[in-house]
């Protein structure tokens, strides 16, 4: 039988702010990793993101690397480093990035297609032919983004 509860017995109390928890969880169950996976997750669903992040740089050094190899003496780290500051306009850089910046940041599509129509007018200044805009139906039976489509412009019926 227990012991009725005397005004000398010690209670039980929440640990304060400062003080640790007695109650010690495993790494994997903290908030601050369950926020980090949860963050991660949401990355890799947005295969545009994935892309620029791995795939393009990879490709990027495998297209810079190709042309390095195939000269008669492999080049030094300074020359691709010359070669490639000397094809770099910092300023027209920054000039690009300030405004394809002050029409994306208003997140409108309005403000989307015009960023497109000035990034398809920059490519076709440098020299690229037959750039095209695409425009995303907007109609509320069509689907964008990467989800593929039927016939009707309907995502296919789950299986």
């Amino acid at each position: 039988m227990a012991e009725p509860m005397t005004d000398d017995a010690p209670h039980a109390r929440a640990p304060l702010m400062h003080e640790p928890s007695v109650e010690h969880r495993a790494w994997y169950e903290r908030s601050l990793v369950q926020l980090t996976l949860v963050r991660f997750r949401e990355f890799m669903r947005e295969p545009e993101a994935v892309f620029w992040t791995f795939a393009f740089p990879i490709i990027l050094a495998l297209g810079l690397g190709i042309p390095a190899r195939a000269a008669d003496r492999p080049a030094s780290l300074e020359q691709v480093l010359k070669l490639i500051q000397s094809e770099i306009n910092p300023d027209q850089a920054m000039d690009f990035m300030r405004h394809v910046y002050s029409t994306d940041r208003w997140f409108t599509f309005p403000k989307f297609e015009e960023t497109a129509e000035y990034v398809r007018g920059t490519m076709e200044e440098i020299g690229l032919s037959k750039v095209e805009v695409l425009g995303a139906p907007a109609d509320g039976r069509r689907w964008a983004c990467h989800y593929p489509l039927d016939d009707d412009g309907r995502p296919p019926a789950a299986a």
